[in-house]
């Protein structure tokens, strides 16, 4: 009897064959799903959660439609031109619109959300009674059109070219601009919070009686641009360039203007209290009868500025740059000066400068300016308690001119 068959008599393979037997209904399971796909049979991809793509209308032309209470979805428009359009009490979500010519439209209490413009060119669209929710207008051009008594939230320009766009009576949010130009930009009796602007010019434009929160702008230029009966807060303007800007009585208190260039700028009466201004280049501004207590003005420079009846109680000043620039009447006490430069007499017509530090004050006439009283003290608790080993003698070391402290 061969061996083989001595273990079949013995039940050797016993336990083997019972876990083939298990596993049996498992493998057979498994290789008749696998069967439709190794024979290439197609698959129902009805029971899968892929969404369909969104219907395309290519090179179309749509003239004089008007439509009432219609609802469009999921739709994306390539090549096509909207000319002379009504739309009135329609909704449309996740609309794509592709190199389209849109002109002469009209939206009267709509509803619109998830609309995308890319590559487009737009004119003379008017908006009125209508919410507005994420809409994306890029690469393209924006001419004479309007927004009117309506709530826009999610509104952003990437590389659009505006030319005469009027906000009127609206609820303005989380606004995006970059790499955009605007020019002749009206916003009026409207509320604009979230703005942010990068790398956009803005020219022409003005804000009227309108209320303004949490405005961003960095590296932008500014030319033309009027402020007029504006509310609001958080105003910042950062390493921009700003001509011949309206700013007179606005709320500036804590408004950020580091390492921007001021030329021509009208800042009379505004609140600049805490403000930062730090590295900031001021031409030829009117700053007359402004707060800026507590600002921080660390090397700024102020050229042909007038700053009269100016309040800068406890100012940060240091390293400022003060060129032909008016101060009289102005209130400096507790600022800080040192290492200020003072090119001309201006600073003598103050009227307040208690308390003012001007170590190391550079300029004409200022070789005895007061000594700094901290450092006067410090070198005397030097004088009377030396450091280190008691029998050593030091040389003594001369005074610096201006009051400073030998030891610091």
């Amino acid at each position: 009897m061969t061996a083989v068959c001595w273990m079949r008599r013995f039940g050797i393979h016993s336990g083997r064959n019972k876990c083939r037997r298990k596993m049996m209904p498992e493998a057979k399971g498994k290789s008749r799903a696998l069967n439709p796909i190794v024979a290439g049979a197609s698959l129902d991809m009805c029971n899968n959660d892929i969404p369909e793509a969104p219907a395309v209308r290519d090179k179309r032309d749509y003239r004089g439609v008007r439509l009432i209470g219609q609802e469009k979805s999921e739709l994306r428009f390539v090549d096509c031109h909207f000319r002379e359009l009504a739309l009135e009490r329609c909704h449309f979500r996740k609309i794509h619109l592709e190199r389209c010519v849109i002109d002469s439209v009209q939206l009267i209490a709509c509803n619109i959300s998830e609309l995308t413009l890319d590559g487009c060119e737009i004119s003379g669209v008017v908006v009125k009674n209508s919410e507005i929710n994420q809409c994306m207008i890029q690469a393209g051009a924006l001419a004479k059109s309007g927004l009117h008594n309506s709530f826009v939230e999610g509104l952003t320009l990437n590389q659009v070219q505006v030319q005469e766009l009027q906000l009127e009576t609206l609820k303005l949010s989380h606004w995006v601009a970059v790499n955009s130009s605007v020019h002749a930009l009206t916003l009026e009796k409207s509320t604009l919070s979230d703005a942010s602007w990068y790398n956009c010019s803005l020219a022409d434009s003005q804000y009227v009686e309108s209320e303004i929160y949490r405005q961003a702008m960095s590296n932008c230029r500014l030319s033309d641009c009027h402020y007029v009966q504006v509310k609001g807060s958080h105003f910042v303007w950062n390493d921009c360039q700003l001509t011949g800007m309206t700013l007179a009585g606005l709320p500036l208190n804590g408004a950020s203007l580091i390492g921007s260039t001021l030329n021509g700028c009208n800042l009379a009466r505004s609140n600049l209290s805490n403000a930062v201004l730090t590295r900031a280049t001021l031409n030829d501004c009117v700053l007359s009868q402004t707060d800026m207590t507590f600002c921080q003005a660390e090397s700024a420079t102020f050229n042909r500025c007038d700053l009269r009846q100016a309040g800068l109680q406890n100012a940060r000043l240091n390293g400022v740059s003060f060129t032909s620039t008016a101060m009289t009447g102005g209130n400096f006490s507790g600022a800080d000066l040192r290492s200020a430069r003072l090119t001309d007499g201006s600073f003598h017509d103050v009227a307040c400068r208690d308390g003012v530090r001007l170590h190391q004050v550079q300029g004409e006439g200022w070789s005895s300016a007061a000594p700094e009283p901290l450092l006067l003290h410090i070198d005397s608790w030097y004088q009377l308690n030396q450091p280190g080993v008691p029998e050593a003698v030091l040389p003594s070391l001369p005074r610096p001119a201006g009051g400073g402290s030998r030891y610091v």
